[in-house]
This record gives structure tokens, C-alpha cells and sequence, in this order.
């Protein structure tokens, strides 16, 4: 299951953590044939999956992650660039007020753990669009019921798109079960409570998909 409610909230839309640019990325420190760091830096044009470049300037992104014990994780990650001019967005179908545009930060916190056939993981993150703030976290567990083949899965999600309003809140609750082929395919079945501050919504949703990697 994937936090997809963190992207829904960017003011720039959902790009699926994609954009043009350039990374460097590697680890440190060894300690029994493992690396205990790992980090992530990069410069990116800001403008999203498939855009031309909206700015003269350019967003900065980082990310590192320890490995202090077998099967546990814990990273922090930061972005901070500019939100593209009112007419700029307007030319690529979004549209938002003059509050939320200037500068944009992005800055998060993440832990996840794994144990034999249990995992855990969740996930913390401020926005900070103009003068606008947001945050959203999600918390998840994971148990195989078979090993290596069917997996029973819960995650718990919540994102703030205005900290200053009320009745901004949007909640979602994911039950989901997945059945690994193999290795490289799986497919997985999940169904969402979703709850609304404000004017509630009768919009939950199943969702049944095949995912392959290679």
C-alpha cells in the first residue's frame, strides 16, 4: 500500500516523487558487512513529472537514513525550493491563491522495522507552501500469514492541508491483503474508509491491483 494522500496534498499535484534532475546518492560507515548510513542529495527544476522548467531557480532535496540495528530504519529527508508565478501554474492546469506561492519546504521524519514476519512503518511530514503550512503522517503494519506469499496489511493516514483552518482534516483507513507470485510480482486488494472534516463524503473505494517489478 502507498501513502498516495502526501502527493494528492503538494500544491503542484500528484508526480509520484518524480521531476528532472540530478542525484548523488550512497552509504557509510561499515559494521559486519553492513552500511549504517545511507543518503540521498539532489537538484531538481521543481516543476513536476513530464514539465518544463516554471523557475529560474531550482529545488534542493536530501535524504538519510540509519541502519542503528538489523531490521530498523530510521531517516529524515528535507526539499526546499519556489512554488512557479500564479501565470506559470496557470499554463499547466493548476491554479492556486497568492498565499501559497514563495517559497516551498518540505521536511520529514521516518522509522520502519522489520522482525521475522512482521513489519512496521511509519512516516511524519511538514509542508510549508508561501504562507501556507501543512502536515500529514501514516502509520502501517504488516504480518505475512504464509511466508514469502500472503500478506495482511493495515495502515492508518491523515493530512492537514491547512494547519491555521479548521475542519481540514482528511483521514483514511486502508485494510488490505497481498498475495506475492514471486518475487517480482504480487497481486494486492485493499479497501478504504476515507473521513472528511467538515462536509463528510460517501467516497470509499476497493482497490485491486497487479504490481510487477523488474
Amino acid at each position: 500500500m502507498e501513502a498516495a494522500t502526501f502527493r494528492r496534498g503538494d500544491i503542484l499535484g500528484d508526480n509520484n516523487g518524480r521531476d528532472i534532475g540530478i542525484t548523488v546518492f550512497g552509504s557509510l560507515i561499515s559494521f559486519n558487512d553492513t552500511k549504517l548510513v545511507e543518503y540521498r542529495i539532489g537538484v531538481f527544476n521543481g516543476s513536476g513529472i513530464n514539465r518544463p522548467d516554471l523557475t529560474d531557480g531550482k529545488d534542493i532535496s536530501g535524504r538519510l537514513i540509519l541502519h542503528p540495528v538489523k531490521g530498523l530504519d530510521l531517516g529524515g529527508s528535507f526539499v526546499s525550493g519556489w512554488t512557479p508565478d500564479s501565470l506559470s501554474l496557470s499554463k499547466i492546469g493548476i491554479n492556486v491563491s497568492s498565499e501559497q506561492l514563495g517559497k516551498r519546504k518540505r521536511f520529514g521524519g521516518e522509522i520502519n522495522y522489520t522482525y521475522k514476519f512482521l513489519s512496521a512503518s511509519a512516516e511524519y511530514i511538514v509542508f510549508q507552501d508561501g504562507e501556507v503550512s501543512r502536515s500529514g503522517y501514516y502509520a502501517q503494519l504488516a504480518a505475512f500469514l504464509l511466508p514469502n506469499k500472503i500478506q495482511l496489511a493495515g495502515r492508518y493516514e491523515s493530512f492537514d492541508k491547512d494547519l491555521d483552518k479548521d475542519d481540514n482534516i482528511f483521514n483514511n483507513i486502508t485494510f488490505g491483503l497481498n498475495y506475492y507470485i514471486n518475487p517480482n510480482v504480487a497481486l494486492q486488494a485493499a479497501y478504504t474508509f476515507k473521513q472528511e472534516e467538515g462536509t463528510s463524503v460517501d467516497n470509499n473505494f476497493t482497490a485491486l491491483q497487479l504490481q510487477i517489478s523488474f
